[in-house]
């Protein structure tokens, strides 16, 4: 029986690449989630979160 299992990276540039790829993941899942409850626009946690998620 073969199990797959998760290869990461070991190349340290791919590391970074792929944690900047979750953290980007994650805001752009924080502003979906912020866009039911209607944030005040011009806060600026609301406005950096637009600003890095915009396309």
């Amino acid at each position: 029986m073969h199990r797959a299992y998760l290869v990461l990276p070991t190349c340290p540039l791919a590391m970074i690449l792929l944690q900047l790829l979750r953290v980007y993941l994650i805001l752009i899942i924080i502003r979906a989630l912020m866009s039911w409850f209607k944030p005040d626009p011009t806060a600026p946690l609301v406005r950096i979160l637009a600003w890095i998620t915009e396309p």
